[in-house]
């Protein structure tokens, strides 16, 4: 776990955007990933010491990770899983 004075790498916000809208269109168009594989990338986030576990976001991109983690087309931020369909 980070000590909370740590300072914290933080996703561009323009990557951020992107990351939104990606996600924004997997989900409009019905598009998750496996179930083993959204397991797979859930565990990495809570092994990860960027993940506020208490509310289930990370520190460096700030998404809600039960929800980006359903998105074959985005990515971590700071490469502990890739994207479903690259």
């Amino acid at each position: 776990m980070l000590p909370p004075y740590e300072r914290v790498p933080k996703q561009p916000l323009k990557e951020r955007g992107k990351d939104l809208v990606k996600a924004s269109k997997d989900a409009l168009k019905g598009n998750r990933v496996s179930k083993e594989l959204y397991m797979a990338r859930l565990d990495e986030c809570y092994q990860c010491p960027y993940m506020q576990k208490r509310m289930g976001t990370c520190r460096v991109c700030s998404c809600v990770m039960k929800v980006k983690a359903l998105a074959p087309s985005v990515s971590c931020p700071i490469n502990k899983w890739s994207a479903a369909n690259s």
